[in-house]
C-alpha cells in the first residue's frame, strides 16, 4: 500500500477525512494553459524571425503541457473536515526488531519515538497521518509481504500533543 491507497482507505473508515479540489492548484493549471495558448497567438507574426516562432511555439507547447500534468496531479487535496486542515502522511521505514514493542505501545495508546527502531528498507513501515493544526493524528503498522506491504495494525489516533512528539522523536532518529 502507498500513501495514496493509506489516505483512501482511511477516508472511507471515517468522516472526519475528506477530499476537496485545490482551487489554488487548478486556477494555476489552467493559468499555464492559457498562456501556452496565448503564446501560440504570436506565431507568425512578420515583426519575429523563424526562429523566434519556433522558441515560441516550443514554450507554448512546454506551458499547455505543464499545465495539463499539474492539472491532472494536483486537484484535489486530504483535509480534515472539522478544521479544513490538510493532512499529510510521513512514512517510516522500521526494524522487523521492534514490532512487539511497536504494538504493544500502540495498544496501550503509549507509543513513543523510543520504542521504534529505525531502519532504512526494513520489514515494517509505521505511517503517520497528521493535519497541519495538529487536530488530527493517525497511526498504523505496515508489514512489507512479497511485492506490497499490507497492514498490520488497525489505525489508531493519538491526541495532538503524542503525536507531536512522536514526529518530532522520529525525526531527530531519522
Amino acid at each position: 500500500m502507498n500513501a495514496k491507497d493509506i489516505t483512501e482507505t482511511l477516508i472511507s473508515d471515517t468522516d472526519k477525512l475528506g477530499k476537496v479540489v485545490d482551487i489554488k492548484s487548478l486556477l494555476a493549471a489552467l493559468l499555464l494553459v492559457a498562456a501556452g495558448v496565448a503564446a501560440f497567438f504570436f506565431i507568425g507574426h512578420d515583426s519575429f524571425p523563424a526562429s523566434a516562432d519556433m522558441l515560441i511555439l516550443l514554450v507554448g507547447a512546454a506551458l499547455v503541457v505543464l499545465g495539463a500534468v499539474h492539472a491532472a496531479r494536483k486537484f484535489s487535496k486530504v483535509v480534515y473536515l472539522p478544521t479544513r486542515s490538510d493532512v499529510a502522511v510521513v512514512q517510516f521505514s522500521m526494524d522487523a526488531m521492534s514490532k512487539k514493542r511497536v504494538l504493544e505501545s500502540l495498544e496501550n495508546g503509549t507509543l513513543t519515538a523510543d520504542c521504534v527502531v529505525l531502519r532504512h528498507g526494513g520489514s515494517l513501515r509505521l505511517d503517520v497521518l497528521r493535519s497541519k493544526d495538529g487536530s488530527f493524528n493517525a497511526v498504523q503498522v505496515f508489514e512489507f509481504v512479497p511485492y506490497t506491504y499490507s497492514p498490520l495494525t488497525e489505525v489508531f489516533y493519538l491526541d495532538g500533543k503524542s503525536a507531536e512528539e512522536l514526529l518530532r522523536g522520529l525525526a531527530v532518529k531519522k
